[in-house]
């Protein structure tokens, strides 16, 4: 399966928010600005063991993620499982695509 263009774009983004979530918005261009209030919206709606495990997916990237399921016992699946919703929810939020209760609707 290859790799669609969101993702990419996707990952860049979260990788930028989570190590900037405390940054000063002043200080961002109107992209960068435009990217971290569709990642903080997201990871604002997240559940705490969500948000937990993309702050390790941030910090660490992928590589760090087996290790991580190791000491908290979950699943890589689940792991990836929402990382994988949350790039997705991020792309949303972006326009990157389209919401997938639009697309179900034909709108």
């Amino acid at each position: 399966m290859g790799v669609f263009f969101f993702e990419e774009y996707a990952k860049h983004m979260w990788r930028y928010y989570l190590n900037s979530r405390y940054a000063v918005a002043s200080m961002m261009s109107g992209v960068q600005l435009q990217n971290w209030i569709a990642c903080d919206t997201v990871f604002n709606d997240l559940k705490q063991s969500e948000k937990d495990i993309m702050v390790a997916y941030g910090t660490g990237g992928a590589e760090a993620m087996p290790e991580y399921a190791k000491r908290n016992r979950i699943e890589q699946r689940a792991i990836w499982d929402v990382v994988n919703k949350a790039l997705r929810m991020a792309a949303e939020e972006r326009g990157l695509v389209e919401r997938a209760d639009r697309r179900e609707a034909g709108l």
